[in-house]
């Protein structure tokens, strides 16, 4: 599927305010099948609002998340999700940083790190 930025809301980084982006997503003309939310946080509210509507999570819908947070995996189901190496980014901003400080101004400062997907129940193949 790739893409969409008609699939994309902005939102406030809580539950309430993902809950209602997400009852906007069944509208669309193709809607994505497996919302990404960041933080991990914010996925009780994904989780929530198909459930007001019908659709069951993995079963109808699927959810992933981002950060891996400890409290997310509270949810039912646990979500899938991403975790982000947070100790290596810090410890890259911070070279990052003093080098700034030192007077060298580096072409690049985008730096790219290795995440690992952690595979959970709330996602599941797409129904065809």
């Amino acid at each position: 599927m790739g893409y969409r930025p008609q699939h994309v809301r902005h939102t406030d980084f809580d539950a309430a305010s993902a809950r209602r982006r997400t009852h906007e997503l069944p509208a669309l003309p193709e809607p994505p099948t497996a919302p990404l939310v960041r933080p991990d946080r914010m996925a009780p509210g994904v989780y929530d609002a198909p459930g007001e509507r019908g659709p069951r999570i993995p079963h109808d819908v699927g959810a992933v998340g981002l950060d891996d947070l400890p409290e997310s995996r509270r949810t039912a189901p646990p979500p899938t999700t991403v975790r982000q190496p947070v100790a290596e980014m810090a410890v890259t901003a911070l070279r990052l940083l003093v080098r700034l400080m030192d007077g060298d101004r580096p072409e690049n400062t985008r730096t790219e790190l290795s995440t690992t997907p952690v595979e959970r129940a709330s996602a599941a193949a797409p129904r065809i």
